[in-house]
């Protein structure tokens, strides 16, 4: 950081607020940030020590002093503008929702009468990674280059590493904009889930790690191909986590599938077509087992079972009962039981 006389014209100004009483120029790109000494002080130890080292500098004739003073800094403005807002308080924390898109289906719904007729899961091809790739920031040559556009409210993936950075580098305290910081990891770990898990795995960050984790589960971890591996995994622990997931959620709900009978000591037993319907949803159990991934909703998977045992009330209501106990008990594991994230699965940790 230097600082220099203020320029009154051929100035780029890319941020400001109304009460603002010092600027800041990026060195890469030109532009100016026109900022608020308060928020700076209260929100960096760097800036606060810098301003602290100023003879009187909350004196009427010094602040007028420092409003013709220009600090540089080298970050690029793209990067520095989420940091000042950060400071600014217009950047604030982000509710995470939990994942809206439907589990993998791995079985179609079969005819009636057929229950031999399931289709087969997909081969190797069908799957491919979600994680789009970002383009590093455009370097601008001067303060009359095109202005960068205002950026999103969450915090792209490309600059979390670099926000990281940043925070540590200005003294920027865990409470509250670190904590800011980590609900936009959060956020992105939805859309973007392999780039956030391995990024929170580099920098220590493991509970991120582990909500980002629940994301990475449509796809089998065996279809990773060897360059996939090698490029974003940053330790043999976060790819072993993300395999001990799977591994467990497959052999959990393997598990729970197998003991789920349709008609539990006969209740609620039909006598017409009991028997019929019992061979069938033990060859539909059968099938589906060996498929089971760990994003396969076993429920859904079991409930198209329905089709062939629609005409029978009992049967009927026997297979509804039973496709609602896959999901939850209060007295035994259940589906909804077994674990999203590697955190809550045995020896991640």
């Amino acid at each position: 950081m230097s600082t220099s006389p203020a320029s009154p014209t051929n100035t780029a100004l890319i941020f400001t607020c109304p009460n603002h009483d010092f600027i800041i120029k990026t060195l890469p790109d030109g532009f100016h940030f026109q900022v608020e000494r308060n928020k700076l002080v209260a929100g960096s130890g760097v800036f606060r020590d810098m301003f602290d080292v100023i003879p009187d500098h909350n004196s009427p004739r010094r602040m007028e002093k420092l409003k013709e003073e220009i600090l540089e800094v080298h970050e690029p403005s793209d990067l520095f503008l989420l940091f000042v807002k950060l400071l600014h308080g217009e950047l604030g924390a982000l509710e995470t929702s939990e994942p809206t898109e439907p589990l993998q289906t791995v079985l179609e719904a079969p005819p009636s009468s057929d229950i031999a007729s399931i289709s087969n899961i997909s081969n190797e091809s069908a799957w491919s990674l979600s994680t789009p790739t970002a383009s590093p920031p455009s370097t601008v040559a001067s303060p009359a280059a095109v202005r960068p556009t205002e950026p999103h409210p969450i915090i792209p993936p490309k600059f979390l590493r670099t926000m990281m950075s940043l925070l540590d580098k200005y003294d920027v305290p865990m409470s509250p904009h670190q904590e800011i910081v980590m609900s936009h990891f959060r956020l992105n770990a939805e859309k973007y889930p392999l780039d956030i898990y391995c990024l929170a795995h580099q920098l220590d960050l493991i509970p991120i790690a582990a909500h980002a984790s629940q994301y990475l589960l449509d796809r089998p971890i065996e279809f990773y191909s060897m360059e996939t591996v090698i490029e974003y995994f940053p330790s043999v622990k976060a790819y072993h986590r993300l395999t001990l997931l799977h591994a467990h959620r497959k052999w959990k709900l393997r598990e729970v599938l197998k003991g789920e009978e349709i008609f539990p000591h006969d209740y609620g037993y039909c006598t017409a077509h009991g028997q019929a319907t019992r061979t069938r949803w033990d060859a539909l159990k059968k099938h589906l087992e060996p498929l089971i991934t760990g994003a396969t909703d076993v429920p859904a998977e079991m409930a198209v079972m329905r089709g062939s045992v629609q005409t029978c009330y009992k049967c009927n209501r026997a297979c509804i009962m039973a496709v609602d106990m896959l999901k939850a008990s209060l007295y035994s594991y259940k589906v909804d039981k077994v674990p999203k994230t590697f955190d809550c699965v045995p020896g991640t940790m």
